[in-house]
């Protein structure tokens, strides 16, 4: 089994205070239009009191900043879901993405604060990363503009809103499980403590960290109902696990030996048409 801590560091105080305070701008900004300024301010002034015990340097400000902003765009995520027609599922879109790189953090904090750096909310993934997302967004509002009717099929938006809450849910419940032992870096080196984990989620796939990305990345696509960069997401995703698999598995072989082959007979990576590390050619 893995083991578990679940001491809340600074870092991840300071990430949960930011993320309250980005989501309650909106409603903050509405109490305070609904003559309710003074309860409003008074708990403003207390996430701020416990703020200013933590900020001590300029990572905790960007911690802050990172985490504030995340949640601010949920918050306006939720107001085009309800309070809009055209840009309901891209505002359901807009929950998703910012929960998704708020929560990679906030994971990362619990369950293995030690690798814990700005890197683990993800948002710097790569160039083609942004690349995808900024593409993503352009196609939406192109479509939109010339084929509003494609932007309205409800049922395929909710299809895509299952995939994604689904996905996320598969990802973090891996890091849960696999706590310490995992790492957004793939391993080169064995650590003492490392461990190969084989139950829950695990036993089930492989990599199920993977498998949860792979299905909420391309089902953010099909919340948009994004056709080209449905197909553009599915391949990119499906090409980067792939190879990515491949060179975590030889390591995970290295460091495993007899028992991650038993484990590579017995579950399957869990992502179509990708069978990992092939035995025979280890050989």
């Amino acid at each position: 089994m893995a083991s578990k801590t679940y001491h809340i560091v600074d870092e991840l105080q300071i990430a949960i205070y930011g993320f309250i305070i980005g989501l309650g701008t909106l409603p903050g900004y509405y109490a305070i239009g609904k003559g309710m300024a003074i309860p409003a301010f008074l708990l403003m002034a207390v996430i701020v009191y416990k703020l200013l015990s933590f900020i001590r340097n300029t990572k905790f400000i960007q911690i802050l900043a990172t985490a504030l902003f995340l949640g601010l765009t949920i918050d306006v995520g939720i107001y085009l879901a309800i309070y809009t027609m055209m840009l309901r599922y891209f505002g359901c879109y807009m929950v998703s993405l910012a929960f998704f790189h708020w929560s990679e953090y906030a994971t990362t904090a619990l369950f293995n604060a030690k690798t814990l750096s700005m890197d683990s909310f993800l948002l710097n993934h790569s160039v083609q990363y942004a690349i995808a997302a900024i593409t993503s967004w352009i196609e939406y509002f192109i479509e939109l503009y010339y084929m509003p009717s494609l932007k309205s099929i409800h049922w395929l938006s909710c299809i895509g809103i299952i995939m994604v809450v689904s996905g996320d849910f598969i990802r973090k419940r891996s890091m849960f499980v696999a706590a310490s032992n995992f790492n957004h870096i793939i391993a080169t080196k064995k650590a003492p403590s490392h461990q190969l984990v084989t139950h829950d989620v695990y036993s089930l796939c492989r990599h199920p960290s993977y498998v949860g990305w792979f299905w909420w990345s391309v089902g953010t696509q099909v919340v948009l109902c994004n056709p080209i960069c449905l197909i553009g997401y599915t391949l990119a995703s499906w090409s980067f696990f792939n190879d990515r698999i491949q060179d975590e598995e030889v390591y995970l072989l290295q460091f495993f030996g007899q028992d991650y082959i038993d484990y590579i007979q017995k579950v399957g990576v869990g992502i179509p048409f990708i069978p990992g590390l092939q035995l025979s050619k280890t050989k």
